[in-house]
């Protein structure tokens, strides 16, 4: 209760101080060590063989200590590292008329990271994506392993049938749902609407915007944005799509892909995330992520909306996202220690 208290605190002040976003990331990942390595101190037993998981930029502190003490430890990195910042600090560069509020992390960020890498036993990726990207800031092959985040949904997926022919009256009704920015491929879905205005379809966005939106895209009749939404009414949006769209230029997973197929609803998805989406099977992968390529793949699904249905019936969660085939993978790995 305690800890939570501080948690609150430190939160509440941040926000009523105004403080910048990457810098109360950073002091909430310096607030959470040290709290993390009190309760570390608290539980020690220099006769216990003991093996430590942490999270990437929040680790260096907890595995200094840890390795003091003669543990193992094993460091779960939550993105693909540095070169999805320099890949996301390009897109802004091309971008400016967007004017992306998220900044760039800082090399502040990224300054104990490198020590963290080092001091982990081996490091878990939760895609071969990240594992490529970590591969290119010299992390050898024999120290990562790839795991993907585990995943349960609540009942069976609910296959989706569309309709014989999609039309002004019923169109085909695309969903994007998660964080609109740059990275995420706002843009090129933005611009493969306008490639598709003249067609049957409808794009439905979610999520808090992060950019700004020029207004030949907000003139758009067939896209609608609303923003942020309860958790609550996710479901909903599932329901009521035909197509899940996420053409991501970067993602360490890509989690939003799990719950569309959990709900029996087929992905369209770049190859820059987990590879959770069978090309034929469950949806459709992007040959790039550009709108031409987004515009090519929705025209051939209105061509042929029986493939939406067909689609769907291969969807719900992969096995190897399963909580106890995760949690195995993890284990073995540890255990090999």
């Amino acid at each position: 209760m305690h800890s939570n208290l501080a948690t609150v605190a430190f939160e509440l002040q941040h926000r009523m101080m105004g403080v910048d976003r990457r810098q109360t990331i950073l002091e909430r990942n310096r607030f959470f060590q040290k709290r993390a390595l009190a309760s570390l101190q608290a539980i020690s037993n220099p006769s216990v063989e003991r093996c430590l998981f942490a999270y990437s930029y929040a680790a260096r502190d907890i595995f200094r200590w840890a390795k003091s003490q003669g543990w193992k430890t094993v460091l779960g990195q939550i993105d693909p590292g540095p070169e999805e910042g320099r890949m996301t600090e390009q897109l802004r560069q091309s971008r400016p008329e967007f004017k992306e509020s998220m900044g760039v992390a800082s090399e502040e960020y990224y300054s104990g990271w490198s020590e963290e890498l080092e001091l982990a036993d081996f490091i878990v990726v939760n895609s071969e994506w990240s594992a490529k990207a970590l591969r290119k800031e010299g992390v050898q092959e024999d120290r990562l392993r790839v795991i993907p985040i585990p995943y349960e949904a609540r009942g069976g997926a609910v296959p989706h049938n569309a309709p014989a022919v999609f039309s002004v009256e019923r169109p085909l009704r695309v969903l994007f749902l998660g964080q609109v920015n740059l990275r995420k491929g706002i843009v090129e879905l933005l611009e493969a609407m306008e490639l598709l205005e003249h067609d049957p379809v409808e794009l439905d966005v979610v999520g808090p915007v992060q950019v700004h939106i020029p207004e030949r895209f907000r003139g758009l009749s067939s896209v609608r944005f609303h923003g942020s939404v309860p958790r609550s009414m996710i479901g909903s949006y599932f329901g009521q799509a035909d197509l899940f769209v996420f053409p991501t230029h970067s993602d360490g997973f890509g989690l939003t892909q799990l719950e569309a197929m959990a709900a029996g609803l087929p992905v369209l998805s770049s190859r820059n995330c987990a590879a959770v989406v069978k090309d034929g099977l469950n949806g459709m992968l992007l040959d790039k992520v550009s709108g031409v390529s987004i515009a090519k793949s929705i025209h051939e699904v209105l061509q042929s909306p029986s493939l939406l249905t067909q689609w769907s019936r291969g969807c719900g969660v992969p096995t190897f996202c399963r909580m106890d085939n995760v949690a195995g993978e993890l284990t073995r790995h540890i255990d090999a220690l």
